[in-house]
């Protein structure tokens, strides 16, 4: 990343009950109050955010920002300044619980090269006027934003949501008013934002995307500058963006030109947070890794637009360093389609290019199920709906697909019955363009697949002997349930009806048959939605299979040393520590 770092010494007035200062006159530092009622430092956040912006050379001190009254804000607030290694504090007054409604009514000109527009922006000096030129003197200044933490909860520590953004009502369209509730630009490192409710209540046009949090990175062409949102961290946000069919929770991008593989946004954690949206959960595009856990996540769709999708990755900017990503832990309790095609994915792992070499998805102990459709779907070939999906243009990623849960029901308005070479619905689908040479391990996952009309596994796309599926595959330890007309797998041209035709072939040799919704014996998933046990299960859906490293369920309770339970959920005694789950 393009960076200036200042070494100082960084000393924490956090907590500090000094007030009566201003960023500004306090030399950039100390601690101000925002109050709608005028006894505090500023009558509003956008105030707050201009003196910090405009204040010549930045950060002195940390500097803690209190909001103590609800606020009404008529414009966008923008904290763009260089921090200079301290950090910058906005949270509710303590013993307060305060909404931000935001009524902006105008984005920015269209006419600027670049619209930051917002509700919250970080790091950049202005909002228009960007070019891709850095000499230009009316060009945007991307600010060294650094450890700025917007933390909802009242008391330092603390874990109660006792902030709420809330961004404005607008039944028709999005063209004049900002879109996005916080967005996160250019040299923003270590960001943080939590215990934070953002609520979108924007419609929009179906092509018209709405979300919560945004992170940005831009590339300036003339002198090569990068500047990327390094390290950036939400947790134990709400996030609700559901009016509507584009609704996102949280997405990361890069814009600028000829930036390809140069670097891209690292180290992002979005992690225990509650998210209901209508098209996407999370998209992290330009990302090479980041983490994706211990998240509660519905997507619905009131009107029909976009195919929704889930968590899905969509580039790492052709970075040609190894990288990690992890998508552990997420609870997807419901996903519902209004679209005419049915849902795309609800957990894509794409748009990495083969010049990416050492790059690996772990997708660990995810809960995936409560997936409908409201459309009635005839047109032989044109059903999509993938619970885990291998994008485009990834031919050597490695995948670890481990301790997962899933639930497809049947959809019965989705025809035909009878299977064709168009049809893509599966548990788990192949589309790369190109032969997949990776590694791939499918192993100790619980599958329900009742879909009368296609295969649990699906690798038809690949329809040539040069893009048949290759590489180290290891499918094993899995239980799998077929509904009635479901088949097993569509393999690399070849139909399995059964696991045991697939076993045939040489996979799954461990691997057993048994309805965790309805087993002979033992617990069973709670429901469609809830693929936690109501008991200990049987023995079918166990294994002496441990994988190193997985040592906690979607829970965090501990998994045994020996006779691990197959799927996410290790069932746990009362009182050992299991969420309750039906409260969500």
């Amino acid at each position: 990343m393009h960076k200036l770092m200042v070494a100082v010494a960084a000393f924490s007035i956090l907590g500090s009950t000094a007030t009566g200062a201003t960023f500004s006159a306090g030399g950039g530092a100390g601690t101000s109050i925002v109050d709608a009622n005028g006894t505090g430092d500023y009558t509003s956040l956008a105030a707050a955010a201009a003196d910090f912006t405009g204040y010549t050379g930045g950060s002195t001190g940390n500097w803690t920002l209190l909001i103590r009254s609800d606020l009404t804000e008529t414009t966008t607030s923008l904290f763009g300044n260089n921090t200079n290694g301290f950090n910058v504090t906005m949270r509710p007054a303590t013993g307060t619980s305060v909404t931000v409604s935001f009524v902006i009514q105008e984005r920015p000109s269209t006419s600027a090269d670049v619209i930051w527009d917002g509700c919250i922006v970080l790091g950049p000096s202005k909002l228009t006027g960007d070019s891709e030129s850095s000499l230009d003197p009316n060009a945007i200044m991307y600010m060294d934003t650094d450890n700025f933490t917007i933390d909802g909860c009242n008391t330092p520590g603390g874990t109660a949501r006792n902030l709420t953004l809330l961004t404005p009502d607008e039944a028709t369209t999005t063209s004049v008013i900002p879109r996005i509730t916080v967005r996160v630009v250019g040299s923003c490192d270590n960001s943080i934002i939590r215990n934070t409710t953002m609520i979108s209540n924007v419609v929009g046009s179906p092509n018209d995307a709405y979300l919560c949090v945004l992170y940005n990175s831009r590339f300036i062409s003339e002198g090569a500058l990068f500047y990327l949102p390094q390290n950036a961290r939400l947790e134990n946000c709400g996030l609700e963006a559901a009016k509507g069919s584009n609704g996102r929770g949280v997405y990361s991008f890069g814009l600028g030109a000829s930036s390809t593989g140069l670097d891209a946004i690292r180290g992002m954690v979005v992690t225990d947070n509650d998210i209901h949206v209508s098209h996407r959960a999370v998209q992290y595009g330009f990302n090479a890794d980041g983490e994706i856990s211990y998240n509660r996540i519905r997507v619905t769709q009131e009107t029909a637009g976009q195919r929704p999708e889930v968590i899905i990755h969509t580039g790492s900017n052709n970075v040609t360093f190894p990288w990690t990503s992890n998508i552990i832990g997420n609870h997807i309790s419901q996903v519902v389609a209004r679209h005419t095609t049915g849902f795309n994915y609800i957990i894509g792992c794409g748009g990495v290019p083969d010049t990416n070499l050492g790059v690996t998805f772990n997708i660990i102990n995810n809960m995936i199920g409560g997936i409908t459709g409201t459309e009635t779907i005839d047109a032989a070939g044109s059903i999509l709906g993938r619970a885990i999906a291998l994008e485009s243009s990834s031919k050597f990623i490695n995948f670890n697909i481990r301790h997962n849960s899933i639930s497809m029901a049947d959809i019965p308005n989705y025809g035909p019955t009878v299977d064709d070479s168009g049809n893509r619905m599966a548990v788990l689908s192949f589309l790369n363009s190109n032969a997949y040479s990776g590694n791939f391990n499918f192993e100790n996952n619980i599958v329900s697949y009742r879909q009368h009309n296609a295969s649990l596994i699906n690798s038809r796309a690949n329809a040539t002997a040069a893009q048949l599926i290759a590489g180290t595959l290891t499918f094993n330890n899995n239980t799998y349930h077929l509904g009635a007309g479901a088949k097993f797998a569509e393999f690399n041209n070849v139909t399995y009806n059964t696991l045991a035709d697939w076993q045939g072939a040489g996979y799954d040799a461990a691997s057993n048959s048994a309805d965790p919704l309805s087993p002979p014996a033992g617990g069973a998933w709670i429901s469609d939605s809830d693929l936690h046990f109501t008991a200990d299960p049987a023995a079918a859906f166990k294994t002496s299979s441990v994988i190193a490293g997985i040592t906690t369920d979607i829970d965090m309770n501990p998994r045994p040393a020996a006779n691990v339970t197959k799927g996410a959920d290790e069932f746990a005694l009362p009182n050992s520590g299991v969420s309750d789950w039906s409260i969500y």
